[in-house]
């Protein structure tokens, strides 16, 4: 009798020593490749000029994301399709890839990637639909540039931080992929409560 006992103790012991270690072999999510994207469509009618009205669909904006996720590293390719005269072009706004490891709260980015300001900005405001904020509009920065760069989430979320050292140029720009010349861009975000 005292011989099953031990044996019970010692058992419950060690199933509750197993039970509190972290599962070791669970399987990791298997790579994922999604295809998203949004567009911003007009109609236009004009009743001004009788003889020349316009009558019109248009396309202002449009991305077409793919986006992978395969373990600590993603990707993100976006297609811009914009208006270009009487007809529509496109260009490559981001292609990156991203390394975040295990535990951290840091990212690692390369390549054609989005820029501190002007993505959190447009972060702020989910419904701004009438294009790119004034100071992409206006040419003073870019939404997007070629560099690596190291984003981090800190103390859930409350503080938000990115780098990024760039070609400076921008993604839009006649001169892409620029000069000599490299620009450094950060920013640090602070939020009161979550």
């Amino acid at each position: 009798m005292i011989r099953f006992a031990y044996r019970t103790a010692l058992g419950s012991a060690a199933a509750a020593a197993l039970a509190t270690l972290p599962l070791v072999a669970q399987n990791p999510p298997p790579p994922s490749v999604r295809i998203t994207g949004v567009s911003y469509l007009q109609y236009l009618y004009q009743l001004k000029d009788t003889t020349n009205h316009q009558n019109e669909f248009d396309v202002t904006r449009a991305y077409i994301n793919v986006l992978g996720s395969f373990g600590q590293v993603a990707t993100r390719v976006t297609a811009d399709v914009f208006p270009s005269g009487n007809s529509l072009g496109y260009r490559l706004k981001y292609a990156f890839a991203a390394y975040t490891p295990t535990g951290s709260p840091l990212t690692y980015r390369f390549g054609l990637m989005t820029t501190p300001w002007i993505d959190w900005e447009e972060a702020l405001w989910d419904y701004r639909m009438q294009g790119p904020v004034a100071v992409d509009r206006n040419g003073y920065m870019s939404s997007s540039d070629i560099g690596l760069g190291i984003d981090g989430n800190f103390n859930q979320e409350l503080v938000d931080m990115q780098v990024i050292a760039m070609d400076g140029e921008g993604y839009g720009s006649a001169a892409f992929p620029g000069d000599q010349r490299k620009d450094v861009a950060a920013r640090l975000s602070l939020r009161v409560v979550k």
